[in-house]
């Protein structure tokens, strides 16, 4: 499908879960496409709204829209939002890499190791841990 049907079901069908997602994926969309003003409306519409589920995947997407646009202090927020109240659809984990992976672009390696650290402590023999193990190491080498 393209934006602009994502984009038609979302508003044909408002009141709907399935309009949820078509919203979350037109903003997914824009995004790809380049602008990110409507990716951040629709990705912010579907932040708030009641579906835990998919309001975690907009939130994880609006974090990169903001991580793509030089608003780390944003991003930083809602990936820390999205570990303390992880969902099925975004996993503290998930979230903790991903902020780790932001605060060591953003020449804050002390930040992303005191992040994998914690995950190999909270997932012992775990790939969780293993992946935590590459990335100190990658670190490391920096």
């Amino acid at each position: 499908m393209t934006h602009a049907q994502f984009t038609q079901i979302a508003d044909k069908y408002s009141f709907t879960e399935s309009a949820r997602v078509a919203r979350y994926f037109a903003g997914v969309t824009a995004h790809d496409l380049g602008d990110n003003a409507a990716a951040e409306k629709d990705l912010k519409d579907v932040a708030d709204s009641r579906s835990q589920e998919i309001a975690s995947l907009a939130r994880m997407a609006l974090a990169g829209v903001y991580r793509d646009t030089n608003r780390n202090s944003q991003a930083i927020e809602l990936y820390k939002q999205l570990a303390d109240h992880p969902t099925a659809s975004v996993g503290k984990s998930t979230a903790q890499f991903l902020l780790a992976g932001l605060y060591a672009e953003a020449g804050q390696p002390d930040q992303a190791r005191v992040l994998y650290q914690q995950m190999q402590k909270e997932n012992p023999a775990s790939q969780v841990a293993q992946i935590a193990s590459q990335k100190l190491q990658a670190l490391g080498q920096q």
